[in-house]
């Protein structure tokens, strides 16, 4: 059995694709879990259906991956994109989606604040878990996105492009600037202490 996070074999791919159950099963068993803890950071909860649309991005890969082209170190990537995918579409058909008037000067380079060094005390005293949290959901929706993909499921600036839709420097430019706010949210954050 395959450790979540675990690089899917060539050999694995090849039996998926012909149907082989155990292929399939060390397929979910390297890619559940880390789609989940993805669908659920970006905002799937128990009212979106996080396992749902877990179940469905399996059951498109399933659909898909007879004819699916890539490597096998392509297949991570491609099921990140699935699953993003599946969250979006979900968001769009319930037409939710939220309008936040500020993103745009969030995102505008010209507007950055003047960033002081922060010490490693102070980074001690916002880096706890609830924290960070709270300062990752402080982010717009693509920034988080973008910094859950690039530092916590380790992916690069050219396969987060893929999922999301965007170019390498576009992604490096959007973690950048999703750094910088970071970085000013915890500014904020030891001010407020």
């Amino acid at each position: 059995m395959i450790e979540s996070g675990t690089v899917i074999s060539d050999e694995v791919m090849t039996s998926a694709k012909l149907g082989d159950e155990g292929a399939w099963a060390e397929i979910y068993d390297a890619l559940a879990a880390p789609l989940l803890s993805y669908l659920r950071h970006l905002g799937a909860d128990s009212t979106m259906g996080a396992e749902d649309l877990l179940g469905e991005t399996f059951l498109h890969i399933a659909r898909s991956l007879p004819t699916f082209s890539g490597t096998a170190t392509e297949l991570r990537p491609w099921a990140f994109r699935i699953a993003r995918n599946r969250l979006v579409d979900l968001v769009r058909s319930r037409a939710r989606r939220p309008e936040d008037p500020l993103a745009a000067s969030r995102d505008d380079d010209s507007a950055s604040p003047n960033l002081r060094l922060l010490s490693d005390s102070d980074y001690e005293k916002v880096l706890n878990q609830q924290v960070l949290v709270g300062l990752l959901n402080a982010l717009t929706p693509e920034h988080r996105d973008v910094i859950w993909l690039r530092f916590i499921e380790d992916l690069d600036t050219e396969q987060v492009g893929e999922i999301t839709g965007r170019s390498a420097n576009a992604v490096a430019a959007m973690t950048r600037r999703a750094l910088n706010q970071l970085h000013v949210l915890m500014q904020d954050q030891l001010t407020d202490r």
